[in-house]
């Protein structure tokens, strides 16, 4: 299935995007509610729940970090500023795309 997601709770995404970068698993639980026809029945207001257990990144504890590329470009008063490119795997099934 191909499809966009519609957040309609900023906070509890939120809660559950700062859980997956604190946490080395996050419980995510979904549910409905769903009225199904199939070979001339009806089924109408069928539950569903299910709890599904996502890796997190565990504050970025045990992941092995590669630079590719550090820029040191200028310093003043105490302060480097640099460039660097780094790469992380994600230990998760969950990502980010396009940042």
């Amino acid at each position: 299935m191909d499809t966009t997601m519609v957040i309609s709770d900023m906070d509890g995404f939120n809660a559950m995007a700062e859980a997956m970068m604190q946490d080395e698993t996050v419980p995510i639980t979904a549910e409905a509610a769903v009225d199904a026809h199939a070979m001339g029945m009806s089924f109408n207001n069928l539950n569903f729940e299910r709890t599904l257990s996502l890796v997190g990144f565990d504050k970025l504890q045990d992941l092995d970090l590669e630079v590719q590329h550090i820029d040191l470009w200028g310093c003043s008063d105490g302060v480097y500023d640099m460039d660097v490119n780094a790469s992380i795997n994600n230990p998760s099934t969950m990502g980010l795309q396009g940042i």
